[in-house]
């Protein structure tokens, strides 16, 4: 099995917008409700590759149960390819986090992951230029 994961935000647009390789999406996880890292000074100048904001994201109650169910649906599959997104309002910190937790979870189950994330190195300023473009 391959497993695409593709991390993005909302603010800058639908996965496809700016993506044209991802080709198909065969499924869209929303983690908009989890703690925002970014509204807390010391984690809001790193994104979800960093330990300490995984960490963050995981310290929430349900984080893992969700690993652990979509880990189960992935689970179900046993050859082809599946691509999911990730979602969160920015891009950088949550579904960051959320997709490098799974990856490693996957990985370490000998399942072949390619990590995308869109927007990680996006700023605000950025998305304005692209979205006035």
């Amino acid at each position: 099995m391959h497993v695409n994961l593709w991390s993005f935000g909302e603010k800058h647009g639908p996965l496809l917008t700016r993506c044209n390789e991802v080709g198909t999406v065969d499924l869209i996880m929303d983690v908009q409700d989890m703690p925002n890292p970014h509204k807390h000074a010391v984690l809001k100048k790193y994104n979800g590759t960093d330990a300490c904001v995984q960490t963050f994201v995981m310290a929430v109650g349900n984080v893992r149960s969700r690993l652990d169910k979509i880990e189960d649906f992935l689970d179900m599959m046993t050859d082809g390819t599946i691509t999911i997104g990730v979602r969160c309002f920015g891009g950088r910190h949550r579904s960051v986090a959320f997709v490098e937790l799974l990856a490693a979870r996957l990985r370490n189950k000998g399942v072949e992951v390619v990590v995308h994330h869109r927007d990680v190195n996006i700023m605000y300023k950025d998305y304005n230029q692209w979205r006035d473009a």
